[in-house]
C-alpha cells in the first residue's frame, strides 16, 4: 500500500488591504473640504490678498479678479461639519465591520485547521 502524505491546507488570509483602502477613503472624504480652503489661502498669500468668510475681496492675478472664487474656495471650509461628523461615523462603523469580520474569519481558521 502506498500512503498518501498529507498536504497542509493553505489557508486564505485575512483581506487588511481592503480595510486599509476603505479606511483611507473614509480619512480623505471627511478632510476633503480642507483642500480647496489650503489652496485658496496659499493662493491668496502668494498674491498679498484677503480671503475671509465675511466679503469677497478684490484679489487681481494676472489682471484677471480671482476674489469670489477665492472667497468661494474658503467658504468650502464650513463643509467639515458635516464631512468629520460623517467621515466619524464612517469610520466607527468600519471598525465595528472589521471587529466583527476578524472575529468570525478566526473562528473559521480555527474551525478549518481541526
Amino acid at each position: 500500500m502506498s500512503e498518501v502524505a498529507a498536504t497542509p491546507v493553505r489557508l486564505p488570509r485575512f483581506p487588511w488591504g481592503r480595510y486599509w483602502i476603505a479606511f483611507a477613503i473614509i480619512f480623505v472624504f471627511a478632510i476633503s473640504p480642507f483642500v480647496p480652503v489650503y489652496i485658496a489661502s496659499e493662493i491668496a498669500n502668494a498674491n498679498h490678498c484677503a480671503v475671509d468668510e465675511n466679503a469677497i475681496h478684490e484679489c487681481r492675478i494676472d489682471g484677471k479678479d480671482w476674489g469670489e472664487t477665492l472667497h468661494v474656495m474658503g467658504v468650502l471650509g464650513w463643509l467639515f461639519l458635516v464631512t468629520m461628523p460623517l467621515g466619524g461615523i464612517a469610520f466607527f462603523g468600519w471598525v465595528a465591520i472589521l471587529i466583527a469580520h476578524r472575529l468570525s474569519f478566526g473562528s473559521r481558521q480555527r474551525r478549518m485547521r481541526q
